[in-house]
């Protein structure tokens, strides 16, 4: 929740700021498939459901600003995530993916390197009816690289900032 949730939440707020001004940003979160619900995945799922939530109330609150809100949700990846939560079910991974890309329709599971793209396609959106969206891809799980480290650079920087504040 931390990271998938708070994470989002701290960075977005901490945009929001600089970007009311200046009537004009682009939030892209990333969210999941697996925000529908996985097996072996409770708190992944509810944080990345959570984070739709949270994507779509921003879009709401911030569209009158200039600031869009989006969400990519990207499908089965193949990640030592994903290959470790097969195993800690007792199953085979190599056995799970080849069963998830049967249900896929370009028959294959996503590779980490298409995320950049993913990420790089909702920045260039040109905001439509509403700013609300959810991208819903089948390439996926490790774009909360590209991501996360930015949370948690802003998250420090709040609290160091909030620190501050408190010893005056």
């Amino acid at each position: 929740m931390n990271v998938h949730l708070k994470g989002a939440f701290l960075c977005s707020r901490a945009a929001q700021n600089t970007w009311c001004s200046k009537s004009m940003g682009r939030i892209v979160s990333l969210s999941s498939t697996s925000a529908l619900g996985n097996r072996g995945q409770a708190n992944y799922s509810s944080a990345k459901a959570a984070l739709q939530g949270l994507t779509r109330t921003l879009a709401i609150e911030l569209g009158p600003f200039g600031i869009t809100a989006n969400a990519v949700a990207p499908g089965f990846i193949d990640t030592e995530m994903t290959r470790s939560t097969a195993r800690r079910q007792g199953l085979d991974p190599d056995k799970v993916i080849a069963e998830a890309s049967k249900v896929i329709p370009v028959r294959r599971v996503g590779q980490p390197r298409i995320l950049p793209t993913l990420f790089a396609s909702s920045l260039r959106m040109k905001p439509v009816l509403s700013t609300a969206r959810s991208s819903t891809s089948r390439e996926g799980h490790e774009a909360k690289a590209l991501i996360h480290p930015c949370n948690a650079a802003i998250a420090a920087r709040l609290r160091l900032s909030r620190d501050a504040r408190s010893k005056r």
